[in-house]
């Protein structure tokens, strides 16, 4: 029993039943265990060697399927019409695939998937017992402790994502000639960062911007600060409840630009990296971390880490994240002002709006980031035949941590 949850664990040699491999055998586990004993939630323990892991083979970038990871494949049990939901409707082996018609410019769905999560998932994709050992440790001294003061903080990281977008120099110009113009520059870092922090009311925010580094002048009356990765640290050092980095990435760190300019990286002269997390001493201080950065969550054993970013933060011994959202592949988002309404800036803004609105666990943000997308045709809108980029953006986003984990 863990805080009124009642806890079962299986091991991967009890799961030997219906299935065509072993992820669909533990896919088909979690269906009976939800008709049998009405469970909400799904922890994997085991990185992609110890805990099997599916690949989606949604479209890239370039139009053809570059499979990628996704849990989302153990939680969306269901289809619409109740049936089990294998995401491998064409049963080619290829899961969850789609393509582009280039002509209708409109996605082809070969495989029927429902994406709306049927229990709340989260993996630790932990390399070893020791990894495994220091995470658990954490969570209990995390649950255990009275809510501190240091939790009511907040980090925050971003800047320009789209250097030389022609709208942003539009609106920079406009607001110049006219002061009342009804509108703002929206570098999409800052504008997630900004609209995130407006609605987690009881929290101090501290924002790091890459937008400081030009305009300091202005760094006071707006409250921000020069993204350097030494101050990233102080703060997380400091203590907070949740730290957002709204950046480009890859499994090993996380960088923006300054607005106009994309040749320099913020935090200078590298960004933020794996040896940056490695060297925070927050100790008990532990945030949620929320990566909204390309790859940040790639354990894959093809195109990642055996220890991206994401996985850096939780098993940090004395100190880190108790939890990390991040993303499996290249996540895509959308530029200026329409960076929170679709994609990736959607759904980490939905994570907060989830805790903003009493979501306490994190296995729940993430299935209400999600069910949100789903349920938001504006966020659904497919202008250029798009479709695959939501879908593969859902499946993407990931949970590292304890979906049960009770957050203050």
């Amino acid at each position: 029993m863990k805080h009124n949850i009642s806890t079962f664990y299986i091991s991967l040699n009890e799961i030997n039943g219906e299935g065509r491999d072993k992820q669909e055998q533990i896919k088909y586990y979690v269906k009976e265990s939800i008709e049998n004993y009405g469970i909400d939630y799904v922890l994997l323990i085991g990185n992609e060697e110890k805990m099997p892991v599916r690949y989606s083979y949604d479209s890239n970038f370039s139009g053809s399927p570059e499979p990628f990871i996704s849990d989302l494949y153990y939680s969306d049990i269901y289809d619409a019409e109740g049936h089990f939901c294998s995401w491998d409707s064409n049963e080619n082996n290829k899961f969850a695939e789609t393509k582009q018609d280039k002509e209708s410019h409109s996605t082809v769905l070969l495989d029927e998937v429902d994406l709306y999560p049927d229990v709340h998932l989260g993996r630790i994709p932990c390399n070893n017992t020791n990894e495994l050992d220091i995470i658990i440790n954490k969570i209990i001294e995390y649950e255990n402790t009275i809510k501190k003061p240091w939790f009511n903080n907040m980090v925050l990281f971003g800047g320009n994502n789209f250097p030389w977008m022609v709208d942003h120099l539009v609106n920079f110009l406009l607001k110049k000639i006219y002061p009342g113009y009804n509108s703002h520059i929206a570098w999409e870092g800052e504008e997630l960062c900004d609209t995130v922090g407006n609605i987690m009311n009881d929290f101090s925010l501290k924002k790091f911007y890459a937008s400081a580094t030009m305009f300091p002048y202005f760094n006071k009356i707006r409250n921000v600060e020069k993204p350097t990765a030494e101050g990233i640290n102080e703060a997380i050092n400091d203590g907070a409840g949740f730290v957002l980095f709204s950046a480009h990435g890859n499994p090993d760190l996380v960088l923006t630009y300054m607005p106009f300019f994309k040749r320099i990286p913020i935090p200078f002269p590298l960004g933020y990296s794996r040896y940056e997390v490695q060297s925070l001493q927050n100790g008990k201080k532990l945030p949620i971390v929320v990566l909204g950065s390309c790859s940040g969550g790639d354990f894959s054993t093809l195109t990642g880490v055996p220890s991206p970013l994401g996985f850096e933060f939780l098993k940090l011994e004395h100190g880190g994240s108790i939890a990390s959202f991040c993303y499996t592949s290249k996540v895509w988002i959308s530029p200026g002002l329409s960076h929170i309404d679709t994609k990736g800036g959607f759904l980490e803004y939905n994570l907060f709006k989830a805790y903003n609105e009493g979501i306490r666990h994190p296995g729940e943000m993430l299935t209400k980031s999600i069910t949100n997308y789903l349920n938001d045709d504006i966020a659904l809108w497919e202008a250029h035949g798009d479709l695959y980029i939501h879908y593969g953006d859902m499946q993407m986003l990931s949970l590292f941590g304890d979906p049960t984990l009770q957050i203050p």
